[in-house]
């Protein structure tokens, strides 16, 4: 693998050392690579954040076309939506009082 120069502020630097210092590391190679490691499973769970909120929007869309949705009008009416629907979620409510 060819070498890669990069430019470190004092503070990186100091942590380095102590990783590789308190035996976590071994030298300073482990311890970019497992920054990558974490920066590309930074971006795994991104993708795949960003897949499930366009599954959900898509799953809504379809909900619309079929007409499966109750309209809301007021902030009141949400309020009291959304109690219903955690009331019903912890049990408290069965399906059949809707």
């Amino acid at each position: 693998m060819p070498q890669v120069n990069v430019s470190l502020s004092d503070q990186h630097k100091a942590l380095i050392t102590d990783l590789v210092e308190s035996g976590q590391f071994h030298n300073a190679s482990e311890v970019f690579e497992e920054g990558l490691r974490l920066v590309e499973a930074e971006r795994n769970l991104e993708l795949l954040k960003e897949q499930r909120l366009r599954q959900a929007v898509e799953e809504g869309l379809n909900d619309l076309n079929r007409g499966q949705f109750i309209s809301l009008n007021s902030p009141d009416e949400i309020s009291c939506h959304l109690r219903k629907l955690g009331a019903q979620a912890s049990g408290r409510v069965s399906s059949s009082e809707e």
